[in-house]
């Protein structure tokens, strides 16, 4: 389904959450930790291996359980994927969120979202990777993950819509419903080939890739605020 790829997610949570684990040398492990640690460890392995390569065997020997644990939580190798397409999802979602909460200038905004988003992917990207290229497979297991990067998108799609709202009400206008359901969902796509952009250009930063989606959209969301 998915080409390997080196890159990995971040070390930290990986190691907060066995940490956790440490407290039940001998006891029974929380249901709610012990999913934790499994996709954590499924996300990973998905991202080194690809989702095609990777062993549910494998899995369960760096988890430290047997396989009817991991199916007793997710039901199946394709349940994994999704948790791990779903929980990247609601990660983005919750970084761009906190990191425009507060802000009202149409720039600053724009660049705190922007920039939130790229560092996200950055540090996520191998996980990024895994999951849209799940949905360019074309066995029947893209189905229910295509809807998941579908319901990503539309949670960007929110954000979005939110500074073009926000340009235009410091302007004291109201903006097209239409005119705005189409920018958005253009901008967006606009932030998706960035990212497979970057995959071929690692050494570019967040902060460039930043400056650089500020330029090219700022002058375009304050014209669509005016001319509301």
């Amino acid at each position: 389904m998915t080409s390997p790829t080196h890159a990995q997610p971040s070390a930290d949570l990986l190691e907060a959450i066995e940490s956790e684990l440490a407290i039940y040398p001998h006891r029974r492990v929380p249901r709610d930790l012990r999913r934790r640690h499994l996709l954590e460890l499924a996300t990973r392995l998905f991202s080194e291996r690809g989702f095609d390569a990777a062993s549910m065997d494998e899995l369960a020997q760096r988890a430290g359980v047997s396989k009817p644990v991991i199916y007793d939580q997710f039901g199946s190798k394709e349940g994994l994927l999704l948790a791990a397409i779903d929980a990247l999802g609601s990660e983005l979602n919750a970084a761009v969120i906190q990191a425009v909460e507060g802000r009202t200038d149409p720039e600053d905004l724009l660049r705190a979202g922007s920039l939130a988003f790229f560092r996200f992917v950055g540090e996520q990207r191998a996980t990024w990777s895994m999951a849209f290229g799940a949905v360019r497979s074309l066995d029947d297991t893209a189905r229910p993950a295509a809807e998941k990067i579908a319901e990503i998108r539309a949670r960007q799609d929110g954000l979005v819509t939110g500074v073009i709202f926000a340009a235009a009400q410091e302007l004291g206008k109201e903006p097209d419903q239409l005119e705005v359901g189409a920018l958005t969902r253009g901008l967006n796509g606009l932030y998706e080939g960035l990212v497979e952009w970057w995959e071929s250009h690692p050494d570019v930063d967040p902060e460039q890739l930043t400056d650089w989606v500020v330029a090219l959209i700022l002058p375009g969301l304050t014209a669509v605020a005016e001319a509301s």
